[in-house]
C-alpha cells in the first residue's frame, strides 16, 4: 500500500496515479492509507474515487447526493448529510412533511391577516351595523378593506 505522501507512482506496477482515483488504474493498489475513509466507493463499477470528486472516475456516475434540507453535498455512501447532519433515509418524506406544516403555517398567517384588516375596517366604520342602502350590499366597501389592508402591511 502506498503512503499518503506518494509520489503518484504505483509501488507495486509502476504505473503513474490517474488524477481522480484512489486507486491503481491497473492494480487497484491503493494511493491512500485508509481507502474506506480517504475515498469514495462508487455505487456501479465500484472504483474507488479520491475523496471530493463528484462523478466516478472510470464510469461518470454520480458520487454524490444534495441534501434538502440545507443542499449540501455529501458522497453517497454517507448515511448522513456531512454539514446538518440529516439522514438520507426518508428524507424526501421528512423534508414533504416540513413543507406541508411551513404550507399550513403561512394559510393561517393570511387569515389572521385578513381577519385583523377586516376587524380594523369594522373598527374603521365605528363599529355600527349599517342598514342595506338602496342598490347596496350591506358589506364593507373595498376602499376601506384596502386601506385596512394597506395599514396591516406597513406595520410589518
Amino acid at each position: 500500500m502506498h503512503g499518503d505522501d506518494t509520489d503518484g507512482i504505483c509501488d507495486n506496477c509502476g504505473a503513474g496515479k490517474t488524477v481522480g482515483l484512489a486507486t491503481c488504474k491497473y492494480c487497484n493498489r491503493p494511493f491512500v492509507a485508509d481507502l474506506a475513509a480517504r475515498a469514495i466507493p462508487c455505487w456501479k463499477c465500484k472504483a474507488h474515487n479520491d475523496w471530493g470528486v463528484m462523478q466516478c472516475t472510470r464510469c461518470s456516475s454520480q458520487l454524490v447526493v444534495s441534501c434538502l434540507f440545507c443542499h449540501a453535498l455529501s458522497p453517497h455512501h454517507m448515511s448522513n448529510c456531512l454539514r446538518c447532519k440529516e439522514a438520507f433515509a426518508g428524507m424526501r418524506e421528512r423534508f414533504a412533511a416540513k413543507q406541508q406544516q411551513a404550507n399550513i403555517a403561512q394559510v393561517a398567517q393570511v387569515g389572521s391577516a385578513v381577519v385583523g384588516v377586516l376587524g380594523a375596517a369594522a373598527m374603521a366604520s365605528g363599529g355600527r351595523r349599517r342598514g342595506r342602502r338602496r342598490g347596496g350590499s350591506g358589506a364593507i366597501d373595498a376602499v376601506s378593506l384596502v386601506k385596512g389592508l394597506g395599514k396591516l402591511l406597513d406595520d410589518d
